[in-house]
């Protein structure tokens, strides 16, 4: 049977654990053992040390950082290459196109409209065939029936989107999050028991 050898905490010439040391100056912490401290010159050493190094450290870290020249017109450009559009048209003129965010921004108005809906996020994703997804996430009153509701809520984004942008919505997946209770569905739960 083989056994793993533990790594040997590093100490100093007087036997005492560098590493208490380090904890004892970063955290100020008072010395396990002050008379050892006061007379023992390895320990005096290396807390002169370890104190000359925290200071340098937090001089380092209380200077201002500059931010390399150029820096945000780079993420920005990235940022703008990774967005994903929807084709909305060719034709002789050129490619028509609008971004999958204005889909969302479209599909969640929309999803507000349907009543019983408080609350909407919604996420695009345009597909090869032209067509774009949505992921819709709702929170609603309860009271409705909730396949009803996400009936009309996937009629009404669908036929929008068709209207303002003009592409088809393959796909609406509706995931209701929360409900909200008003005072007389809340008492009307209550009554029943539910």
């Amino acid at each position: 049977m083989s056994t793993v050898a533990q790594p040997v905490p590093p100490t100093l010439e007087c036997g005492r654990d560098l590493l208490a040391l380090v904890e004892q100056i970063s955290e100020g912490l008072p010395p396990a053992d002050p008379e050892h401290q006061a007379r023992c010159s390895f320990c005096q050493e290396a807390i002169a040390r370890l104190k000359a190094a925290f200071e340098a450290l937090r001089d380092l870290a209380g200077q201002a950082v500059r931010t390399p020249r150029g820096l945000s017109a780079r993420v920005l450009e990235q940022l703008r290459r990774e967005r994903h559009s929807v084709l909305i048209g060719a034709g002789v003129g050129g490619r028509d196109t609008v971004s999958e965010v204005i889909v969302s921004q479209i599909a969640r108005r929309a999803a507000l409209g349907v009543e019983a809906v408080q609350h909407v996020s919604v996420v695009s994703e345009s597909r090869q065939d032209g067509g774009v997804d949505l992921d819709v996430r709702v929170t609603a009153d309860l009271g409705p029936s909730l396949p009803d509701l996400a009936l009309r809520l996937r009629d009404r984004v669908s036929s929008r989107i068709r209207e303002l942008v003009g592409v088809e919505v393959t796909r609406i997946d509706v995931t209701v999050d929360d409900v909200t209770l008003d005072e007389d569905t809340a008492a009307d739960t209550r009554d029943d028991g539910t």
